[in-house]
């Protein structure tokens, strides 16, 4: 029998630096088995982020920065095993939406650029939705 699991884990970070513009950080983290084989994702990136509304609220455009890294059963950065590692870039566009004073929902569009597996430069991977369910503190 096969086992697929993930277990994701993107801690993110946001600060308002002028009335519309902000920066901020994420790391990701995925761990998880397809069709019995560990799979590994890392990714650091830094972003800016310009707002419509002089706060961390409402219509945003975002550019991102860093470097990821994926593993398939241990042969990291392998690209000969569908591995990779290198620079990522992102441009992002989305609405936050805050409610109360903690909680906050942000979905996005974003196309993002990354070193893939058997390509020696950087390449255009997708177009990817994004949901971001958080709270603030």
């Amino acid at each position: 029998m096969e086992d697929d699991g993930l277990f994701a884990l993107s801690p993110a970070f946001e600060y308002l630096v002028a009335p519309h513009f902000s920066v901020g950080g994420v790391l990701d983290l995925w761990f998880g088995e397809h069709s019995n084989i560990d799979i590994f994702y890392f990714g650091l990136t830094a972003h800016g982020r310009w707002y419509y509304k002089p706060a961390l609220d409402g219509f945003f455009l975002d550019a991102g920065l860093g470097f990821n890294a994926f593993s398939i059963d241990g042969k990291a950065a392998d690209r000969d095993h569908g591995g990779f590692s290198g620079l990522t870039a992102s441009l992002k566009a989305g609405y936050k939406l805050i409610f109360g004073k903690n909680f906050f929902v942000e979905p996005s569009m974003a196309y993002v650029y990354s070193k893939w597996k058997d390509l020696d430069f950087i390449t255009p991977l997708e177009w990817e939705p994004g949901l971001i369910i958080g709270g603030t503190f």
